[in-house]
Parts: structure tokens; sequence; C-alpha cells
């Protein structure tokens, strides 16, 4: 159990395999039960994770117990935990699906993405594991708890490069670095990926680094099939990974867990787990014929606690960021970081996640490093700057006339300041929409942001009206706005904003009162300029933009607006030709609440509420009115329809939801909302119109949807019930549709609501 030379030693060596590398741990904790000497350890990829952990003092039980967590499955979707997101600098991205990004020269083959996987969390979650031992051992891999080595693959020298001394959460993250999955790191000068590449069964280091006695190899991989003349990915494979010989050159035996998930196949990590446990019990016998040599458990415990006795608490006594400029340095400094503070390494990874994953960086990666004079560590990050500019393509393809189409546009810079320019568009026959905006980070002692919105938008309800089960002639209702606003922003702690809003709106309603009418017939027209002042609240962990699964959503929103209403009759107007003027001033406050309380496991519920009161007073006529009444819509299809019963002043409701998630990112969703109006505007026999107060009525909604959330974007079919709703289908017909969508349905922000 260390570097002292016995007379039978003992070297294990660990294959890669990804996900099946895990069965390692099972191995070990099964070597230890049984008295087994682990004297040294080589590692390939998984493997040298595994090793690491091992070798950097943690117990089997441990090592069991972090890997079965879900902190480690978040590590393996590059996914950082709800508490560290900093929900303050998640811009509205819209329905972007693929997004490219540029350098300054706009270079296209510089920009295409390196990774699949976030890397932040994996980085800071392997510093804070191992930089205790690292400190221990000052950087020597033969002073660890075992000694240890691992391999990771240069590939512009085409040829591993073995890790003997340095930081260890480095040597580890080089030689896990699988290509297109994790972004490689440069270890002087070289680019490193994953060990596997080149040697994934490092049995040729362990001999010639520590030449034991006896070999105790666990292979969990296998070398590639050869390739298939239609199949590219086997082709890939071969070009890129070496083959590795798996037959040891000295005494040893080979174990072969019962495992065959695929590499990035993270779940049922324990019975990976048990697998390693289960075969090695079987080999132990055998084991013993050639390693008589017992170590006691309470020898291991006790050498296990000598070593990290001498692991100093990561405390950060200062931080130092590398790899952009002064003025940048600056920016991350006054908005990011408390300068002069001693801080724990859990108190500090707040500020480390804002700044991780603010807009401006592209990455960062962090290096605990002690300092034996103030027995403190220094935390090096080395930083790089997100391209400047960003181009997205998405939008939605549906069943229903309700196809969009999207493109969006960034251009960011920081210095003393930080600041962003992005404008999109929306297109289709529904939906048409374009935005021109600007944000500027404002250095503080509170972090401040100032954003400015120009806004266009138009929804034509007579084209999106299209069921599957449904002929029914829709109403003429086309819906437009145009507005400016300014909004001066500040976070509320990591998952809460708050904003001041002031905005200045153009509303434009075309429609007719009656659904019978020619193409030589004038529609009526309802202007509106308005102004309005508010302040808004959002607070948000869920896990995705559309179709969440987990966590949760609060936006609680207050305004204030007054304008003038202008409306002009048309040829079926049915309350005479005359211009009418009419003041208006209200106050809007409403409520949303998206909250999951069962958020884990293959059966996850949540509940939806919306609740909104409304003091703004009647328009000209029913069909202006209901126009501009807020609005319940707690579905995405809810969104592309003119419901009437849906739309109200002031209103209640509430709903449940239940989703099952048999595989990894396939939802079989079932959800059902009622909401129940206190005050809307109802039409009369006559075709005039009247208030309507108390809850009296219940509309709802229940839907069974099926959704795949794929890399770029949702893919949902499923069929929604309207209860009590006459204008979703017409008599005697089933108020039941049907909506196939893949991408976002999703809009830029509205004036008022």
């Amino acid at each position: 159990m260390s570097s002292a030379v016995y007379a039978q030693s003992v070297g294990l060596v660990l294959s890669g395999g990804g996900a099946n590398g895990i069965a390692h741990v099972g191995v070990i904790k099964a070597l230890e039960e049984y008295n087994i000497p682990i004297d040294y350890i080589t590692g390939t990829s998984s493997g040298a994770f595994v090793g690491a952990m091992y070798a950097a003092g943690f117990t089997p039980k441990e090592m069991e117990a972090f890997f079965t967590s879900e902190q480690f499955q978040r590590m393996t979707k590059g996914e950082i935990e709800p508490k560290d997101r900093f929900f303050f600098k998640e811009h509205d991205d819209g329905a972007g699906m693929v997004k490219l990004r540029f350098s300054k020269n706009l270079s296209i083959p510089l920009s295409l993405p390196t990774n699949f996987v976030t890397p932040s969390a994996v980085d800071y979650q392997l510093m804070q594991i191992f930089a205790g031992a690292n400190a221990a051992a000052k950087g020597n891999f033969d002073s660890l708890l075992v000694p240890f080595r691992c391999v990771a693959a240069d590939i512009d020298r085409k040829e591993e490069y073995v890790f003997r001394n340095g930081d260890l959460s480095t040597a580890v993250r080089a030689s896990f670095t699988y290509p297109f999955y994790l972004k490689p790191i440069q270890v002087d000068g070289r680019i490193l990926f994953d060990g596997g590449l080149y040697n994934n069964f490092p049995h040729d280091q362990m001999t010639d680094n520590f030449n034991p006695d006896f070999i105790i190899g666990i292979k969990v991989t296998s070398n590639e099939d050869p390739s298939n003349e239609d199949d590219l990915l086997s082709q890939i494979k071969n070009m890129l990974i070496s083959k590795t010989d798996f037959n040891l050159k000295s005494d040893g035996i080979i174990i072969e867990p019962e495992t065959n998930h695929g590499t990035f196949e993270f779940k049922n990590i324990q019975d990976i787990i048990d697998s390693g446990y289960a075969i090695t019990v079987r080999k132990i016998v055998e084991i013993r014929l050639s390693v008589p040599r017992k170590v006691s458990f309470d020898k291991i415990n006790q050498e296990r606690e000598n070593f990290n006795s001498k692991k100093p608490p990561l405390i950060i006594n200062k931080i130092n960021l590398h790899g952009v400029g002064s003025q940048k340095v600056k920016y991350l400094d006054n908005n990011l970081w408390q300068k002069n503070q001693k801080k724990a390494v859990k108190n500090i990874r707040k500020s480390y996640f804002r700044t991780a994953t603010d807009p401006f960086i592209s990455s960062m990666y962090p290096t605990a490093v002690f300092n034996p004079i103030t027995n403190l560590y220094d935390l090096d990050i080395e930083a790089k700057s997100e391209k400047p500019f960003s181009l997205e393509f998405g939008g939605n393809i549906s069943s229903r006339p309700i196809s969009t189409g999207y493109v969006g546009l960034k251009l960011m810079q920081y210095g003393k300041v930080g600041w962003r320019f992005r404008a999109n568009t929306y297109f289709g026959r529904f939906y048409n929409s374009g935005l021109v905006g600007f944000s500027v980070d404002i250095p503080s002692l509170l972090l401040l942001e100032l954003e400015g919105n120009l806004i266009l938008n138009n929804w034509n309800y007579f084209k999106s009206k299209a069921f599957f089960f449904d002929d029914k002639k829709p109403s003429y209702l086309i819906q437009s706005e145009t507005f400016a606003e300014i909004r001066l922003n500040m976070p509320i702690g990591n998952n809460s904003k708050m904003g001041l809003i002031y905005s200045f709106a153009e509303l434009n309603d075309d429609y007719y009162q009656l659904k019978e009418f020619t193409s030589e017939d004038v529609p009526d027209n309802t202007r509106m300029n308005t102004s309005s002042l508010g302040l808004q609240y959002e607070f948000n962990t869920q896990n995705r933009k559309i179709y969440a699964s987990a966590g949760t959503f609060l936006k609680f929103t207050y305004r204030y607006s007054s304008g003038e209403e202008q409306t002009s009759p048309g040829t079926t107007a049915e309350s005479g030709s005359v211009i009418t003027k009419t003041l208006h001033d209200w106050h809007n406050a409403n409520l949303k609440i998206d909250y999951f309380y069962k958020k884990r496991g293959v059966v996850r519920m949540g509940i939806y509420s919306d609740i909104n009161y409304n003091t703004q007073s009647l328009f000209s006529n029913y069909t202006a009115s209901i126009l501009r009444s807020p609005t319940f819509q707690p579905t995405p299809e809810s969104k592309t329809l003119f419901l009437e019963s849906f739309r109200a002043y002031d209103y209640a409701s509430v709903g449940q939801k239940f989703i099952v998630t048999p595989l990894n990112n396939f939802d079989i969703r079932i959800g059902a909302y009622f909401m129940s109006p206190y005050r809307r505007v109802i039409k009369n026999d006559d075709g005039t119109q009247s208030e309507k107060l108390g809850f009296e009525s219940l509309f709802s909604i229940a839907t069974g949807t099926l959704v795949y959330s794929s890399p770029v974007g949702p893919i949902s079919i499923g069929l929604n019930y309207y209860y009590n709703v006459p204008e979703i289908a017409p008599e005697n017909t089933t108020p039941l549709t049907f909506l196939f969508h893949f991408g976002y349905i999703l809009f830029n922000k509205k004036a008022l609501f």
C-alpha cells in the first residue's frame, strides 16, 4: 500500500472503457475486502479516474458513493448543479437549434465546436477531488498513497503521453478526454486526448515504471471491430484508435467484468460496480495462488488515514486569471470575484460558475496550486474568451400551419465593460417577428445590466387554426405590435433576477367581428399607443427551454400601462361606422409557477399555476377587448391558438404534470390544466359586450405527449383535449387536436404580458 518494496509486489492495471470503467471500483472493493495488496496503479481514461481516486486516498465506499451520485451523473452530461446556475447571465436565446461561432476574421473552420459536453463542471469537480492529494504528494505521483501512472494521447506526435508528476487532476482530465465529447487540454505545449487512442491497457507502463512481481489487469474494453465499408463511424474509430495489446508480458491475471454498456451510457452505475466486484470475488482463489501476501484491513486504513492527514484543507488565498488581456481580467474581477478573501472551495464555487458560464467566456480551466509559505492554495485559472460573432438557425416544423423559421445573430465584446448586440427574425405563416437589441454590463458594487430592445411581432391566427380532425372556418384575427423597451436588471442570488422596465408600444389589431366575410370586406382596426412601467422578478432552475422535466420556474410581473385606443370599424362591424377614441390606464399583475416537486427518478411530477389580475377597461367592441385580454397558455400548442375561453382580465389556474422517463431524454408527458376566469368579457346575443364577474366557469386542457429532447431541439407528438372550450371544435365534434413538431415553439417578448 506504499512505495516500499515487497517480496511479492502487486500492480493494478485499469483499462479504459467509458462507463464500463466504473467496474474498476468493484474490483478494488473486492481486493481490499480479501486483503489483496495494491502496490502500484496504472490506468487509462475511466481507469485513470478510478485509479487516481484510490491512489489519492479515497476508500472504495467513498468512490462508490461518488460514482452513483447525481453529482456524477451531472458531471457526465456537462451539467452544473441548479444552485450553481447564474440565471442572470442566461439571456433568452430564442428558438435557435444550431449555432455557429466566428472569430474576428469570420473563419468558419476555426469556429466549429470541439466538444459535446461543457467541461466547466468536470474541471471544477476534478480540481476539488484531487487538489488535497496533489498537495500532500507535492506533485510526485510516486508519493501518493499508491504510486500511480496514467496515459493520455498526443495526437500531433501520434504517441502516448505518460503522467508521472505534475497536477493530478490535469493528468486524469487529459486521460479521459474522449474526442469531440470533451474539449482537449494543453499540457507542456501538447494537445492531449483520451489515452485509449494509443494505449487502452497500460500494462507496459506498469512493467516499465514499477516492474511488480504480479499484475492484476482489469479489462473492460476491446479493440474495435474491422471497418465496415458502409459504416462511417467504424472507419473513423479505426483511423483514430490504435490497436491495444491486452496480453500481459509478465506474471499476472486478467479480470474481465461482465459489462456491455455504451461508452457514454452512465446509467445503472451500481450494476456496473457490482459486476466488477462479483467477478473479482470469483477470482480471489486464483489470485491467492500467486499472491500469498496479505495486507490487513486495519493496515490499509491506517496508511490511508496517515496520507489523508497530510492533505491541506482546500482554502483559496488568491485567484490568478490567465489567457485574457488585462482589461478583460479587470472586467471579470470587478463583476465576478470577491478579492482578498480566503475561501474554502465550497464557497468559491458560486463565483467560479458565475465566471465559467458568463457568455463572454468560452472555457476556464482551474488548477489549485498549494503554497507552502501561506499553507493555502492559489487558484490559477486559464480562461479563454468566447468568439465574438455567432449565427443561429432554428425554429419549428409542425403538422399544423404554425411552422416557423428562426435566424439569430449576436456580436459580443468586453473590456472595461461587457456589451452585446443581437438581432433575430422569426418567419412563417402564423408568426413573424424581428428583434434588434443590446445589453451592457455595468461594473459596480452591484452587478447591473442595462438592456434595450426594439421588437416587431405579428400573429396571424386566421392561418394558424387547422386541426387534424377539424375543418371549421377560423376567425380572421391578425395581431401586431411594435415596441421599444429599456430594462435595468440585477441578480438576486444565483437563480433569480429582477428588472425595472419601461416600454412604449404601438398595438395594432385587424379583425372581422363576423366569421362570414369576403375578400372585398374591410376588417375592423383597433390601434393603441401605450407607455408602460413595470417590475419583473424571475427565478429559474429548469433544465430545458420547453418541456422541462426538473427544476422550478417562478415569474412575477407588474405593469402600469396607459394609452389611447382608436377603433376604425370595417364593413362587417356590428356597431356602426364611427371611429372611436378611448383613453385607458390599468394595472396588471401576473404570477406564474412551474414547480417539479418530484424531480428525480423515472417518474416525475410537477404543478403549474398562472394567476392574473388586471384593471383594464373594455375596448370599443367584443373582439377588440378579447384580443387584448391576458391569456392562459400553459402548453406549447395553446400558445399558437386564439381561444376566447382562456382569455380573461382576472383568472386563476392550476395544473398537474406527470412525466415518465424510460430512456435518456425521452419523456412520456401527461398533463391536466384547469383555468377559471373571474372577470372576463362576454359577447351578448345582440353582438354587444359586457363584463362577467365571478368564478362561475371552468375550462381545462388535457395533454398526452411523447417528447424526445434531441441535441438540437425537441421532437414531440401528442394529443390535446380541450374541455368546455367551444371555439376549439364545431358542434358535435370531439374537441381533440393532434400536434407533431420538431423544434421550439417560442416567441420574442410581448409588449405588455
